[in-house]
This record gives C-alpha cells, sequence and structure tokens, in this order.
C-alpha cells in the first residue's frame, strides 16, 4: 500500500466545530487516525500551544487519543490540533471545540449601596460573551 511508505495522514474522528457543555463532569476525547511510514510521533496543541500531558490532559493508544478531564472553563474552548511525523514528513489538523454553559447571575453591594446586577452570558453567541450591567438605587 501507498500510504504505509508515505508521510503521515491524519484525520480526527469527530466533526468541527465539537460543542461541550461547561456543566459537564465526564471527561472528554479527541481520536486521530493516523496512517503513513512508522513510527509516527504525535503531538497535540491547544490554541498553537503545546499541551503539557499530566493532570486534566492525558493520552493514550499511542497518544491517537487525547483525554481532556473537567471542570471545564471558557478558557478550554480554542483550535486543538495533533500534528503526525515521520521520516517522510508531518501532517497537522485541527477541530474546533466550543464550551457552552448557562446565564450566570452575580449581585454586588457597593459603597453607594447601590445594588449593581453583572448579568454575564457564557454561551457561545458567534464566537462572542455578551455582559450586561444595571444598577438600582
Amino acid at each position: 500500500m501507498k500510504l504505509l511508505k508515505s508521510k503521515p495522514y491524519l484525520y480526527f474522528k469527530v466533526k468541527s466545530p465539537l460543542r461541550m457543555p461547561m456543566g459537564d463532569t465526564q471527561p472528554f476525547n479527541l481520536s486521530v487516525s493516523v496512517r503513513g511510514l512508522q513510527p509516527i510521533k504525535i503531538k497535540w496543541k491547544k490554541d498553537l500551544h503545546e499541551l503539557f500531558i499530566g493532570d486534566r490532559y492525558k493520552t493514550f493508544d499511542n497518544d491517537r487519543r487525547l483525554l481532556v478531564e473537567p471542570p471545564y472553563t471558557q478558557e478550554d474552548s480554542g483550535s486543538y490540533s495533533a500534528s503526525a511525523c515521520n521520516a517522510k514528513g508531518c501532517e497537522v489538523r485541527s477541530v474546533q471545540v466550543l464550551f457552552y454553559g448557562k446565564i450566570t447571575y452575580q449581585i454586588r453591594q457597593r459603597e453607594s449601596q447601590a445594588k449593581v446586577f453583572h448579568v454575564r452570558s457564557e454561551e457561545i453567541k458567534g464566537n462572542k460573551t455578551y455582559s450586561l450591567v444595571f444598577a438600582l438605587f
């Protein structure tokens, strides 16, 4: 087979964008399938920064599966990419992961004794986060 003697051919097993609820208590995983001349070295990145495998990020199946542990925040949203390299070359593929959540309400008391309500929507709508502040005197 020609693919077995070539540079890596890499693809994700999920479709982009992948939408995940922020309150999910289960870890999520990203899997890639790789073919090409062996040995193949796989590295994982998020937003072009290499992931440090450890407490929250774990890899399995010769680095072909990335497992991300909760709790999730808005900062976990982004572009997750895998690069596969062998003696013939490298291949990079990415998938967009979007975490969404519920609207949260915060009530703060200021020195003027006015009650300030801060409403922040954590749900992603076109990659924007909406924020609204109003006060009652």
